[in-house]
């Protein structure tokens, strides 16, 4: 992460998971979630609240995080260069 921060043209992450039938719920409820730089991935599992930067979520996991740099943000409408953070 702290290499994404350095880039200074990653604006957040985003959760992928192998989605079949090996996919825990947890893993499957936060796949393709974005969060920006720093945030963190909230997860919310048999009525308690959990948070990651990043996988593994557990033992087994097999999510990974991607980049979204400051223009796909901006493509998908999660980033305004008017409220620039950076």
């Amino acid at each position: 992460m702290q290499r994404y921060e350095q880039s200074g043209i990653i604006w957040g992450t985003q959760l992928n998971t192998a989605l079949d039938e090996k996919t825990c719920p947890i893993c499957e409820c936060l796949d393709n979630e974005i969060v920006q730089l720093k945030e963190y991935f909230k997860i919310t599992y048999k009525n308690k609240q959990y948070q990651t930067i990043h996988p593994p979520l557990h033992i087994y996991c097999r999510c990974r995080v991607v980049p979204i740099t400051f223009i796909q943000a901006k493509k998908m409408g999660l980033y305004n260069e008017k409220d620039n953070d950076n």
